[in-house]
């Protein structure tokens, strides 16, 4: 399993625009993608659980349930 720590330089957070755009990518991806913010969690393929996340400026990407394959590890979106 892969974790890495991901901090939101937008101040208003994850908003619709970039939570699409992460979902576009993550779906993308040979592997699940979960994220964390004050202990919920969130598929980053679901852009309902995105915006219910409501991260301000940071969260910590969430367990998967398998391990990931490495092909998704440090892999960022355009312009990211």
């Amino acid at each position: 399993m892969i974790e890495r720590k991901v901090v939101l330089k937008n101040r208003t957070g994850l908003h619709a625009r970039p939570a699409s755009e992460l979902v576009a990518f993550a779906k993308e991806l040979p592997c699940k993608v979960y994220l964390e913010h004050n202990g919920k969690k969130a598929a980053a393929d679901s852009i309902l659980q995105l915006l219910a996340l409501g991260a301000p400026g940071s969260c910590t990407p969430g367990r998967p349930p398998s391990a990931p394959r490495r092909q998704g590890a440090g892999l960022r979106p355009a312009g990211g």
